[in-house]
């Protein structure tokens, strides 16, 4: 921190250039880093500030739009004679300006940070400062000393501030049975919220939803610690503190949902006869067992009870059993359920558990708009289905089915499901260990999978990238990962100059995420460190190669990839397999500006390849490229990446199957086995040397796109495979199946979640060779 005197700290921002009519300046920040603040930009400059209306003064000194004020430290009482505590309470009480207030707040704990001390309130002797308290308003509540037995104001904010959070915390978890536990996470800080948070406050009062939003996101640019993360961003506009409290962003709306939703199934498993069970709808499982073009349906199920009351249904050749294809019996007689619901898993002969676990979902589906909220399951009987594994898939189907995209409706009905009931025959319970097994991992792989949906389905002006960065603290805390969360000073520090010319269009800061999972056994000392690195772009226009009108609004989808791997490692850090595992998710908005990137710009990314940049709305693999460098130098030795990355992916594979690139054929086939276990499907694309001619370019080392209009996506990774040198790599270009454009009758429509069970899958395949 620098400064002019003893007594005085410089801090850079931009600053409104509107002069008063007496000749004064302008104390308030500019608004975007332009020409004035936000009440001189709405009134183009024309009106006085009405919080400069009564003083000249403040210890403010302007001298050009981008360039330093002075604000004097304690020992000048002249320009501040108001404590941290005493702003706080004038905040309260609307008894003060809110942008002084803000600006005060923010220069008293500069002040405090630079002389180890906090400031005492005016009725305190000047003298006694120093000696009131020896710790920063940072610091944490074991750090704070009391002196002669006198609570000070800050420690007392401090105090009940931390108090308030604990009964939050315990009236959430009272209030949510079933979820997760919360584990602390490395680095949080809970006593870092309480300035940014006045701050806040006071910079929401006067400015509105809106540009409080801007405001707080400017703020958000500098380099962070784990967890609770500080962001400020060079010269743009006041800058403040960050706090891990989640903001409303511009114009989000009044109901915003949490920022989690996994889905609350309760699930239950008993042993008996389903005939048996009274529930308010029963779903059994058929099959068409015919080898030619009459379908002959049959129960998965050795009910005598059952088999008898659908035989009548199943003779009359309505009912198909093609995929999830449904049949409803009312009152069926000799059973306790309301009603029988009969699903097709199609041919007898191509059952696996992937059509178990659409069947799960489609029975959920049907539950849902028709105001049903507990069902049961029978557990489908054959030898083709592995106990273990079909019971995973039919929880996962069922959770993945719990979910639909109409999260901001004002009239929105609770269809979702409450309880779930696996009903299973009575002869299986031998094997009641790898039951309970697959009931925990498909609770796991469907909620994380939710989890990745639900960050997929936020609209842009909800999910920023620093909400995204919120959001990835959140689900750590909650795991048990290590969370980094950076912005424009340790992109800018790191020389990641592709990922920063991406984000230097947009007024949203970026987000460079980083998540760590340590296992709790140490892995074999040959055992490899895996990084899995996502594209975390929250909204693609394109640039200043700007898309279409059409379907631009589903470009809030362009952050699929970093959601499949917040949703991977969630499951990881659930499932704790043994290895090693970091996370790089590169993310920000890919936005038209005056600070723009442009086409034939050259940039230089972090490995220090230079990049001529044909198209600005080929900036997927540019923050990939970044990412895919440091998750190398953070001790990775096996990549895989996931994104949104190209629309030829579409073209040459259509909606079903994900494309895969790779350098490696051994890491692939690895890939590939998980993928089936998962139920996903990709399809192995070319990525050979070959195809390195089409990105030479002519004034630098690489070029963003190819030289034809073919073979985009393979472009695309070749691009990529220039910063993974010989490491082992994966590409998953999910651009056309990570969106689900109609609703199925196992999975709404929306976004599907995809690589979120292949990726884990994957990564446990790494730990069962140790």
């Amino acid at each position: 921190m620098n400064t002019e005197t003893k007594s005085a700290i410089v801090i850079k921002r931009f600053q409104c250039r509107h002069i008063h009519t007496d000749g004064r300046r302008c104390a308030s920040p500019s608004l975007r880093g332009e020409d004035f603040c936000y009440f001189h930009h709405t009134t183009r400059g024309r009106v006085a500030h009405p919080s400069t209306a009564s003083s000249s003064k403040g210890g403010v000194i302007a001298n050009s739009k981008k360039e330093s004020f002075t604000l004097p430290l304690p020992e000048d009482r002249s320009a501040i004679q108001l404590s941290i505590g005493e702003v706080l309470q004038r905040i309260a009480s609307n008894s003060i300006d809110p942008r002084r207030a803000g600006l005060l707040l923010y220069g008293l704990q500069i002040a405090s940070l630079n002389l180890g001390k906090h400031i005492a309130p005016d009725s305190q002797p000047i003298e006694e400062i120093v000696n009131d308290a020896d710790f920063g308003p940072l610091a944490p509540q074991s750090e704070v000393t009391e002196n002669n037995g006198r609570e000070s104001t800050v420690v007392r904010i401090l105090r009940e501030w931390n108090e308030q959070k604990a009964r939050e915390k315990e009236l959430a978890a009272e209030s949510s049975p079933g979820t997760l536990p919360s584990v602390q996470a490395v680095g949080t800080n809970e006593n870092a919220v309480i300035l940014s948070e006045a701050t806040r406050k006071a910079s929401s009062a006067v400015e509105g939803p809106r540009e409080s939003s801007r405001r707080v996101c400017r703020s958000n640019r500098s380099t962070t610690t784990a967890i609770s993360a500080r962001f400020t961003r060079p010269n743009r506009g006041f800058q403040a503190p960050e706090s891990n409290i989640k903001t409303k962003p511009a114009l989000a709306p009044e109901n915003t949902p949490p920022s989690i939703s996994m889905g609350t199934v309760n699930t239950n498993l008993l042993f008996q006869n389903p005939a048996d069970l009274a529930t308010p709808l029963l779903a059994v499982f058929a099959v068409d067992t015919s080898t030619g073009p009459d379908a002959t349906p049959a129960l998965l199920t050795t009910s005598s009870a059952i088999t008898a009351v659908a035989a009548p249904w199943l003779a009359s050749q309505e009912f198909k059993a093609t995929i999830g294809e449904t049949l409803l019996l009312h009152t069926p007689s000799g059973l306790k359920a309301e009603r029988l619901l009969i699903i097709g898993l199609g041919k007898a002969k191509s059952l696996t558990i992937h059509e178990a676990r659409k069947g799960a979902g489609a029975a959920v589906r049907f539950c849902r708009p028709r105001g049903l909220h507990e069902l049961a399951i029978a557990f489908p009987e054959s030898e083709s289905l592995p106990v273990g594994p079909v019971t995973r898939a039919l929880i996962e189907g069922a959770f993945i089915a719990d979910f639909d995209i109409d999260t901001y409706r004002s009239d929105r009905k609770d269809q979702s499901i409450h309880a779930l009931t696996l009903v299973t025959p009575v002869q299986i319970k031998n094997q009641l260990a790898a039951i309970e097994l697959g009931l925990n991992e498909g609770r796991i792989f469907g909620t994380s999978q939710n989890f990745a949906r639900a960050l997929v389905n936020e609209p842009g002006n909800v999910l920023t990238p620093t909400e995204l960065g919120h959001r990835a603290t959140a689900m750590a805390e909650s795991v048990g990962l290590h969370c980094e969360v950076h912005s424009m000073d340790k992109i800018l520090a790191l020389k990641m100059g592709a990922f920063a010319a991406v984000t230097q269009g947009s007024s949203e800061p970026p987000a460079l995420i980083v998540l760590r999972y340590e296992p709790p056994t140490a892995p074999a000392g040959d055992s490899p460190t895996l990084g899995l690195v996502g594209k975390g772009i929250t909204f693609d226009t394109g640039g200043i190669s700007i898309k279409p009108a059409d379907n631009m609004d589903k470009m809030k989808y362009d952050m699929a990839g970093s959601a499949a791997m917040l949703g991977a490692m969630r499951a990881i850090a659930l499932l704790k397999p043994t290895v090693r595992v970091i996370s790089v998710i590169c993310s920000c908005e890919n936005m038209p500006d005056g600070r723009a990137f442009k086409p034939g710009d050259v940039l230089t990314a972090m490995s220090g390849k230079t990049i001529e940049v044909l198209n600005t709305d080929a900036e997927g693999r540019l923050v990939l490229a970044d990412g895919l460098h440091y998750a190398q130098q953070l001790g990775a030795t096996v990549l895989v990446d996931a994104a949104t990355l190209t629309g030829a992916i579409g073209v040459a594979l259509g909606q079903l199957n994900a494309g895969l690139f790779t350098n490696s054929d051994e890491t692939s086939a690895k890939f590939f086995s998980a993928a089936w276990n998962s139920g996903e499907k990709f399809w192995s694309m070319p990525c050979t040397d070959d195809y390195r001619d089409q990105i030479k370019s002519s004034i630098a080392d690489i070029q963003n796109t190819g030289n034809s209009r073919y073979g985009g996506s393979i472009t695309a990774a070749m691009f990529l495979k220039e910063f993974v040198g010989e490491t082992p790599w994966l590409h998953l270009d999910i651009a056309s199946t990570a969106w689900i454009d109609e609703h199925k009758a196992w999975q709404s429509k929306g976004p599907s979640g995809i690589a979120v069970r292949s990726i884990t899958e994957w990564v446990r395949g790494y730990a069962s060779t140790n």
